[in-house]
């Protein structure tokens, strides 16, 4: 009896063993293996007025090293997509990620969530590998990894490169409890007093009531990520007719591009989310240059978003319509210049309607270069 006991233990040990070498032998050979490696850093944004913070993160790498998200900033002031935190550490060449894991704190909520995800490697692989034409005609590749924390658990991945920022992943986590020695064990105050004086302080006066704390809409991150195809068209009264030069085009779904006028990506029919800011830079005949801002929505160049709720809700309504009732397959985003390129009309135009948007918030000038 006693002989089979110490038999079957010495298995037990042996297979403890092994599974515990095959693991490092596993790590060890990613760590080792060569897998492409691309000049990129981490980043962490929030979404405007919903101020969150980076409690731990990192971006777990193909070779099994880590990247980590930066923390103890608190995140919003630049809005869903923007810039943010950056870590420029480690290497300068680095494997892609296959994961996320982050834990943060909704402000707002005043709750913590805390969620680890599997990346698609091989779309962001392909997206480093191929890279893009600049919008100065040079080929480049991306060169940032971003990480973007919402309320309710809501968590997007895009990568980040000169004039175009691309989602490639978007994941729900969970909420957890976090101790004051994890999140500030330095702090004289508790987390919750923490918590209270840091979400007033990060908020407009506006916002600094029970009734936003209470109503915050938990599905504007996942409705932002709705596609149409559509195309943004120029279009000029004079009749000498002006040239589009470069033309930059923020989504509210935290994707951005700035391509030039001729691009023909961007004179085709695209799935694309809303806009929620564009700007155009244009030529006339006589080589006279001009420009405009156009805002469908608050940027971070705003300190308020509460003007910006009608606007938003026109351009959404727009779509919905062309695209949702009315069955549209494609339409076009027009930009109609005056004659002395100084005003602009906008239409939302498919084959069987049109709209026009008159609520967004338009800045034209000349242009110097």
């Amino acid at each position: 009896m006693y002989k089979t006991i110490k038999i079957t233990l010495l298995v037990v040990l042996l297979l403890s063993i092994a599974s515990c070498t095959n693991t490092k032998t596993k790590s060890m050979f990613n760590f080792l293996k060569s897998y492409p490696k691309y000049d990129f850093n981490a980043e962490a944004c929030a979404p405007k007025d919903f101020p969150c913070e980076v409690v731990s993160g990192g971006f777990f790498l193909a070779n099994d090293a880590i990247i980590a998200i930066p923390e103890g900033s608190v995140l919003g002031t630049t809005g869903w997509g923007g810039f943010g935190a950056m870590h420029v550490v480690g290497p300068e060449l680095k494997a892609l990620p296959t994961a996320v894991s982050v834990t943060w704190v909704s402000y707002v909520e005043k709750k913590f969530y805390r969620g680890h995800f599997n990346l698609d490697y091989d779309l962001i692989a392909n997206y480093f590998k191929k890279g893009y034409t600049d919008f100065e005609g040079n080929h480049t590749t991306f060169s940032t990894v971003k990480a973007g924390i919402a309320p309710g658990g809501y968590l997007v991945v895009w990568i980040n490169g000169l004039g175009r920022q691309i989602e490639v992943g978007r994941f729900k986590a969970k909420e957890v409890e976090v101790t004051k020695e994890e999140f500030i064990p330095n702090a004289v105050l508790s987390v919750e007093e923490w918590l209270t004086k840091y979400r007033d302080k990060k908020l407009p006066p506006e916002y600094q009531n029970e009734d936003y704390y209470n109503n915050i809409p938990f599905n504007k991150w996942e409705n932002y990520r709705k596609k149409y195809s559509w195309k943004p068209l120029l279009q000029f009264e004079n009749e000498k007719k002006g040239e589009l030069r470069v033309i930059t085009i923020n989504y509210f779904n935290g994707e951005n591009m700035i391509r030039q006028g001729i691009d023909s990506n961007l004179l085709a029919y695209k799935k694309r989310a809303l806009p929620i800011y564009i700007a155009l830079n244009w030529k006339d005949s006589a080589n006279n240059l001009f420009g405009a801002y156009i805002y469908f929505g608050a940027t971070h160049t705003f300190e308020s978003s509460e003007e910006f709720k009608p606007i938003e809700q026109e351009i959404f309504n727009a779509y919905d319509k062309i695209f949702n009732k009315n069955k549209a397959e494609k339409a076009e985003l027009i930009f109609k210049i005056d004659k002395y390129n100084s005003h602009i009309q906008v239409f939302l135009k498919s084959e069987q309607d049109s709209i026009e948007l008159k609520k967004m918030k338009i800045n034209t000038f000349k242009r110097t270069k």
